[in-house]
């Protein structure tokens, strides 16, 4: 179930966002930088507003695909989603090597113009604020070389942070913290459209029970929609076990491929690397793993702490955890999957 606004019409706050971008065409675009804090829907907009463009729902149409550049001796696998419209990626995750990324990278879906399509194609790149230095000054190239070719929609939590010279490219538009009568009018709205009902209380609860995080007010309410229960916390802990945990007992080399597919996906669910290493970390501490096993996940676990301020990069820092349990595992062989959950 999705019960996130599809088109421009279905948006219940953010109205003013969707008064200045409803003007553009696919042809008349702009460079866009949405601004404003976590989990507030930016990312929706942007997939609104991609519909809104090309009068039908995109979403249908976007797979995940991945693309290899050349980095010194080595290949590093670009993983992305694409539809005939627009590409959405995360250059953070990459690290230091986001220059590379955008160099090559916009190289390979830009340098031509699309005959077939005599629109440009749309660029999502998603935390601007965490890309290094010299990748926005890259991508600040990259949107003056290409300007026919594509047009690039930013999404940043922090404005301060990204480059003015890169900024002074873009069209800025702020997205506000949604209000408290707003997001109650979004609930009952959805409620009507599932032909549920719910009382104030309870309508409250959601509220509180999601700290003003949209993303997990969405959770929260689908689950309210199919069972009539009002979850406590983030509800999505139990489906991060059920998609991660069989990967990690799997002892497959494809098993890894198929991890950082999913740890993709929850990127761009707004599901940070560093919750889903805690959530991971929390199941196999659980009391029927054998105490050896549990000291050897915590000692890890602590490691990775005192490296965090080091590294900055957490989704090297989780694949290295995956695979020391997927290594612990292999010593421990009677321990069977079980995808017991923990609480939220």
């Amino acid at each position: 179930m999705n019960i996130c606004p599809i088109y421009f019409k279905d948006f219940i706050f953010n109205r003013r966002v969707i008064k200045i971008l409803e003007p553009y065409t696919k042809y008349t675009l702009d460079n866009i930088i949405l601004h404003g804090p976590a989990n507030i829907g930016k990312k929706t907009i942007i997939k609104a507003f991609i519909n809104h463009l090309h009068g039908r729902d995109v979403s249908s149409e976007t797979t995940t695909c991945s693309f290899e550049i050349p980095i010194n001796s080595n290949k590093l696998t670009i993983n992305y989603s694409q539809s005939r419209y627009h590409i959405e990626i995360n250059l953070y995750e990459y690290g230091y090597n986001d220059k590379n990324v955008i160099i090559l990278f916009l190289k390979h879906i830009l340098e031509y113009h699309n005959i077939v399509d005599a629109f440009p194609k749309l660029v999502v790149i998603n935390h601007a604020e965490k890309i290094s230095r010299s990748g926005q000054l890259s991508l600040r190239y990259a949107l003056d070389k290409y300007y026919k070719n594509g047009k690039f929609i930013l999404c940043t939590e922090n404005l301060d942070i990204v480059d003015s010279s890169l900024r002074s490219r873009l069209t800025e538009i702020r997205v506000s913290r949604p209000k408290k009568d707003e997001l109650i009018r979004y609930i009952r709205c959805k409620l009507k459209e599932k032909k549920k009902r719910c009382i104030k209380k309870n309508i409250h609860l959601l509220i509180e029970n999601s700290h003003n995080n949209l993303y997990k007010l969405n959770i929260l309410l689908e689950h309210y929609i199919e069972t009539r229960e009002i979850a406590s916390g983030l509800f999505s802990n139990s489906q991060i076990v059920d998609t991660f945990i069989p990967y990690i007992y799997e002892k497959t080399l494809d098993s890894m491929v198929h991890i950082k597919n999913e740890i993709y996906i929850s990127l761009l669910k707004n599901i940070k690397p560093s919750e889903i290493l805690t959530i991971i970390s929390a199941y196999f501490t659980q009391s029927f793993f054998p105490n050896e096993f549990i000291y050897e996940i915590i000692k890890y676990s602590a490691e990775l702490d005192t490296m965090r301020p080091k590294i900055m990069y957490d989704i090297y820092m989780l694949e290295c955890f995956v695979l020391k349990i997927k290594d612990l595992l292999n010593t421990y062989p009677n321990i069977r999957c079980e995808t017991k959950h923990i609480k939220s």
